[in-house]
């Protein structure tokens, strides 16, 4: 019986609350803030199992749990599948079943654990064969607190040949990996992608002992690990690696200063750096750039007193001034960075200058980098920019969907992303707005991001006070991450399916058909394939005898350089059965990467320039064919979706509720635009665990919480009859945790929590060190802050933490866009029973299945 264990990988929406020891960020955070975790006590919140938890655990389960059938077409038995053809189409292992061999599926999954054999039957069943995988991730490890689960990195283990070169198979160029087969007591090998036979090299040999394993099996990381770093030989290199190389452009006008970001972002960077946690060690090297109307240069050579500042006023033709010295290494020329840091802020203290030269900087930072590589780090503020002609939105059309509105309005960024990918340069951008509804055109920025394998961030009308915690957490993470350089990604597959399409924030590298380029990629970034079984495929009959034709094998390779100076291939690999029964698809379906695939497939066709409409039908379509095909393949006569699609049917109605989905012809140019694009790139990067409370936000009653009660708080329904006046909310949507409170709630929570004496004096841009401050004396604080803090765990690095007042209507608004069940959202005002009898043609919910509001029963 196949049964993975379900505490491999995690379960969004319940949280987590470790003990603080094996939390790796909390004290590195706190190095910057005062305000974290060890200042607010160690005691963590001691969750249980919460209706909404026990969700997701059983949705996992059903994906899991194998129910072995005399109709499926092979034969298990003690764990094992029977070979039929004369080398046996399974390699021999140690474990009970090859699935045990899988990468953890928080790095390489599928959208089903059981994928049709024939191409005729996956269209039949309409279930999209979607592969989710994240190419730099690490090993998660899992702490187990109160059935609550949390991770954090663990080294890919390495493997290493010497100058040898690394095994891999003469024909398709697959790594050796735990699926491939020895014969002929380990002279040879053959290939479980292709099955072509190869010859075991002289120092890879090893004869086979009584069962047929490798005598040095043991000592074979890479025979009993899905996923593994070789450690590459010269014949990967075609320069040394290069050191990992920040250049940071900062913006230094007048708002940027108005607002204290420059105080925040430089105190934030100087504490990596005082820490020394930017990734490279001694190989580091680092340069600064700072510009408004004008853009200044730093002289940053080691034999220096101290920084020496260059500016130059010729926006138009950029000159750079001592290029050697404007990029260092870290290490030696540390003091003079220190003293920077510290000062660059009151350089710029007395500016009136609001203008800003982006463009011209962006060329300045190419200039002295595009021979060594490494990542630009952009802060973009000043509102003037948009004047430039390469960000002035065009003057739109009166059109149904304003699809100008959704792409970019000029081709500069993305050809200058796409020379910097090339030039193996990444750029990560941080923008923000100062004051209400200003538009930066962010769908242009995010190009430069987008095609350079960069990250986007974005602050609507920032002040340090209520997002300084948000941007310097977030700046944080991305300085110190795990980050892989200079690298390209691929994926192969099983002989006979084909790649259909990639989706994500992606360049795919010149000359080449699926080689994405990384610049840099991080341990976050995750990438979305669909592939399908192609029944015209040819293959020589003795292969196809040898090839393990009850598996799809999916291999991906990230060939990439550490920060250490070292060239590496990181190999993830996973085997799915097949299987040709139309329910196993069904039965085995993966929830949340499902879900995750139709928002990745419908963000695809947004930046293809397709209308709303058209996206919004192709969702309905293929749900509706997924689960009219669930519901024809049942062979009982209760004609009944099982709890694990009716999750799958309320995350979709979720996706097509959410922020993401808002046709951009409700709205006019300004933040909210801007916000809309940067959520679509964002959610281009992420995994299905980070994406899911986007479509099912969770909401908690904090004015019911009892402090002598150990559990975590009973999940609301998402539905506005169970939001009451009288009470105080904590909602969470993935991106954001919000208060909502009630014109009826308590004096004593307004009092304990906002420090108001009623409602209407409560000070919505309160910030979290106001909002906890005495905690030590006040046990409810102390207790809200711990739910805070496990929400927090479900998404790294961080969410902010805002105020919603009942009878707002902007309050009410972003409330709305959280209740998925009911039909208030009004970009698609449908609730969950009417949706699902919408998709099932009038079936889907079973009797025990029913519940108040529409949703499963389960899921209350």
């Amino acid at each position: 019986m196949y049964n993975k264990n379900p505490s491999r990988y995690p379960q969004p929406g319940g949280g987590a609350a470790p003990d603080q020891q094996n939390y790796q960020h909390a004290d590195a955070y706190g190095q910057q803030q005062q305000y974290n975790n060890a200042q607010y006590g160690a005691n963590t919140y001691n969750a249980a199992q919460t209706a909404q938890y026990q969700q997701y655990q059983q949705n996992d389960q059903n994906n899991q749990q194998y129910q072995t059938t005399q109709n499926d077409q092979y034969n298990y038995q003690n764990n094992e599948v029977k070979a039929t053809n004369n080398y046996g189409s399974q390699p021999q292992t140690a474990k009970n079943s090859l699935e045990e061999f899988n990468s953890d599926k928080s790095l390489l999954r599928m959208t089903t654990d059981r994928v049709p054999n024939t191409n005729t039957l996956q269209k039949e069943i309409a279930l999209p064969l979607g592969v989710i995988v994240k190419p730099y991730g690490d090993l998660p490890t899992v702490n187990i607190y109160n059935k609550l689960y949390y991770y954090q990195g663990e080294e890919t283990p390495s493997v290493s040949f010497g100058q040898k070169p690394i095994v891999r198979c003469k024909d398709c160029r697959a790594y050796v990996n735990p699926f491939i087969r020895f014969i002929e007591n380990g002279m040879k090998w053959i290939c479980n992608i292709c099955g072509d036979i190869n010859p075991t090299d002289n120092y890879y040999y090893s004869p086979l002992n009584s069962v047929g394993l490798r005598q040095d099996y043991e000592d074979r990381v890479e025979l009993r690990q899905g996923s593994v770093d070789f450690v590459a030989s010269n014949e990967y290199m075609n320069r040394p690696p290069m050191p990992p190389t920040y250049v940071f452009v900062l913006d230094v006008s007048k708002p940027a200063i108005d607002t204290g970001y420059l105080q925040l972002a430089t105190s934030t960077i100087k504490s990596v750096v005082e820490n020394k946690l930017l990734p490279g060690g001694e190989r580091t090297r680092i340069g600064f750039i700072t510009y408004d109307s004008s853009v200044h240069f730093y002289n940053l050579r080691s034999t220096l007193k101290q920084p020496q500042m260059f500016v130059t006023t010729d926006t138009e033709q950029i000159f750079i001034p001592q290029p050697e010295d404007l990029v260092v290494n870290l290490s030696d020329s540390y003091d003079l960075v220190i003293n920077l840091l510290d000062n660059l802020p009151q350089y710029f203290v007395k500016t009136q200058v609001i203008d800003n030269c982006f463009v011209s900087a962006l060329q300045a930072a190419n200039l002295i980098t595009n021979s060594i590589g490494g990542k630009l780090i952009f802060f973009q503020l000043a509102q003037t920019i948009i004047k430039h002609p390469m960000l002035a939105p065009k003057t739109l059309p009166n059109t149904a969907e304003r699809i100008d509105l959704v792409n970019s309005t000029n081709p500069y960024f993305a050809n200058t992303g796409t020379e910097l990918g090339h030039l193996h340069m990444s750029c990560d951008l941080f923008i923000f707005t100062h004051g209400k509804n200003q538009y930066k055109n962010l769908q242009t920025f995010a190009d430069l991001a987008r095609k350079s394998s960069g990250n986007l961030f974005y602050y609507q009308d920032f002040n340090s006070r209520t997002f300084g915690l948000k941007f310097s957490n977030e700046l944080y993470h991305s300085l110190v991450r795990r980050t892989a350089w200079e690298g390209v990604f691929r994926i192969r597959t099983s002989a006979g399916f084909n790649q259909i399409r990639s989706f994500g924030n992606i360049q795919i590298k010149q000359k080449t058909a699926d080689l994405i380029l990384c610049p840099s990629i991080d341990s976050d970034r995750v990438y979305v394939y669909e592939i399908e079984k192609n029944d015209l495929h040819t293959e020589d009959p003795n292969r196809l005898a040898r090839r393990d034709c009850s598996h799809i094998y999916l291999q991906t390779a990230l060939l990439y350089s550490t920060s250490e100076g070292e060239r590496r291939i990181r190999v993830h690999n996973t085997a799915v059965p097949l299987t040709n029964m139309k329910h196993l698809p069904f039965e085995f379906i993966d929830v949340n990467a499902t879900t995750h695939y139709f928002a990745r497939a419908a963000l695809n066709i947004l930046q293809t320039n397709l209308n709303f409409t058209v996206c919004r039908g192709m969702i309905e379509m293929n749900l509706t064919n997924l689960c009219r095909s669930m519901l024809k393949s049942q062979q009982s006569i209760k004609q009944s979706l099982p709890d694990n699609i009716q999750y799958l049917v309320l995350y979709v109605l979720g996706l097509l509720k959410s922020q993401f989905m808002t046709p951009t012809k409700q709205i006019v140019p300004g933040d909210a635009l801007d916000y809309l694009n940067y959520l679509r790139f964002a959610i281009n990067s992420m995994s299905p665990e980070e994406t899911l409370p986007l479509f099912n936000p969770q909401i908690i009653n904090i004015a019911d919480y009892n402090l002598d009660d150990q559990n975590f708080p009973q999940l609301e329904n998402l539905d506005r009859a169970s939001i009451l006046p009288s009470n105080i909310y904590l909602c969470y949507n993935g991106l954001a945790l919000y208060f909502f409170v009630g014109t009826d709630c308590d004096p004593f929570f307004i009092q304990t929590i906002f420090k108001a004496n009623d409602i209407a004096h409560i000070d919505r841009l309160i910030s979290e060190e106001e909002i906890f401050a005495g905690y030590e004396t006040t046990p409810y604080l102390n207790s809200l802050y711990n739910i805070v803090t496990s929400f927090r765990y479900q998404r790294q690095p961080y969410v902010e933490l805002r105020v919603l007042i009942n009878g707002d209507a902007e309050s009410e608004s972003i409330l709305r866009s959280m209740l998925v069940v009911d039909n208030q959202n009004s970009g698609y005002p449908m609730d969950f029973t009417k949706f699902l009898a919408t998709i099932t043609g009038g079936g889907g919910l079973h009797g025990p299945g029913a519940a108040v509001g529409g949703a499963p029963a389960a899921y209350y």
